[in-house]
Formats: structure tokens, sequence, C-alpha cells
């Protein structure tokens, strides 16, 4: 890892109402969220369709041009901030980031930061939006093994839009 950092992160958040609740791919959620081999909840077509139909807007599906631009956005923040990035996968509907930074900053603090810098670049180029939903997973990696197979989780990632592994 380029720097020393006192924790690394493994990140995932979605776009607005693409993965909701009761979602037949799993999901999960409360104190579950960001502990690692966590279970899914089962899938659930009456709670799926509940917060389908609470929903204000359209589903966010990411193009390549949107993605490219997340992408970028998460290097000047992360460059920014002193952060080391280990790889980061923007795909349609979701987005991964190994990052690593004091320990002092949660990871959910560097959820908030990666998906508040990124809607703001978003917003200047395609409008004000609700880019992503309101919550995602910070997990903690603890130590060089756990984020190195993180590096790999996010490297094989199936059709990102955008893919990018720092070779330091």
């Amino acid at each position: 890892m380029g720097g020393v950092f006192n924790q690394t992160w493994l990140l995932t958040w979605t776009t607005k109402g693409t993965w909701l609740p009761g979602d037949r791919r799993g999901w999960i959620s409360g104190a579950n969220l960001n502990a690692p081999g966590s279970p899914s909840n089962q899938p659930s077509e009456a709670l799926r369709n509940w917060c389908q139909n609470r929903m204000q807007g359209s589903p966010v599906w990411m193009n390549q041009d949107q993605a490219q631009v997340v992408l970028e956005s998460h290097q000047e923040t992360a460059q920014f901030q002193s952060w080391w990035l280990g790889a980061m996968a923007v795909m349609p509907n979701h987005v991964h980031v190994v990052v690593g930074g004091p320990k002092e900053v949660d990871g959910v603090k560097f959820l908030s930061r990666f998906k508040s810098y990124a809607s703001r670049a978003l917003n200047a180029r395609w409008g004000k939006q609700d880019w992503w939903t309101d919550y995602g997973s910070a997990r903690a990696l603890p130590d060089l093994e756990a984020v190195q197979s993180a590096i790999n989780y996010v490297a094989n990632q199936q059709g990102p839009l955008v893919l990018w592994v720092n070779e330091d």
C-alpha cells in the first residue's frame, strides 16, 4: 500500500432505487450492514413492491460518462484528503471503493464524503438529483490479507462501467 494508514475500508453503495429492500438478489440492513459475512435478508416481493411504490422519482442507472465522472471525483477527493485508494469499480447501479486513511475517520465518513463529492460533480454536469441511496456498507479490513482480498473482489467485478486498481 502506498503509505501507512491506520485503517482500510471496503465501501459499497447503490444508486437510488436500483436495489430495494426485499430484492430477490438479497439485501442487508440494520446491524448486519457492515459485518463481514453477514447473511442476506430473505427476498420479499411484498416489501420490494411497497418500497418501490413509496419511491419518489425514477431509479438511477449510471452510464459510461457518469461513471468516469464518479471515478475522477473519487480520485480527487482521496488526493485532497490524503487518503490511499486501492481500487474502485463503478457499476451501472452501485460503486465499490477500497480506501485507507486515519483511524479517526470512520468508514461511514469516507462513504459520505465520496458520495457527496461525486454528487456535486454529477449535478454540475447532469442537473441536480438524488444519485445514491441514503446508506451504504463500510466494512473495516483488519489486515493486509483482507485488503488484498477486497482489492481482488473489486477488480473482478462483472461488467463495470469503469474499473481502476492502484498499481503501487
